[in-house]
């Protein structure tokens, strides 16, 4: 079964957030394609994940990362890596709360 996620920058719990938050960058998008293409290699088809990076119309900086697969071990560790290298967190939709890989 397939689960989604998003990967964004925050340090605020769910309940702490307003109704009309909006996450900060997670950084130039240049700087988040690279740390895709380091944790996750373009050539790996072996992962169960499809990211999709915010569009450039929509933010300039990518606020957000949006993320279809199956969190296996290697899927949660790849997530993992992408989070700290990016300084995010992983919020996934099943459990509609950010959750440690």
């Amino acid at each position: 079964m397939a689960s989604i996620g998003i990967i964004v920058c925050t340090a605020q719990e769910l309940a702490e957030m307003s109704h009309d938050w909006v996450p900060q960058p997670l950084a130039p998008r240049d700087e988040v394609l690279a740390a895709i293409q380091r944790c996750i290699p373009a050539h790996d088809n072996s992962l169960s994940l499809a990211l999709k990076v915010e569009e450039p119309d929509e933010s300039e900086n990518p606020r957000a990362i949006s993320v279809s697969g199956v969190w296996g071990p290697r899927e949660s560790a790849v997530l993992q890596e992408l989070c700290s290298v990016l300084g995010a967190r992983f919020y996934d939709a099943e459990t509609a709360e950010f959750i440690e890989l």
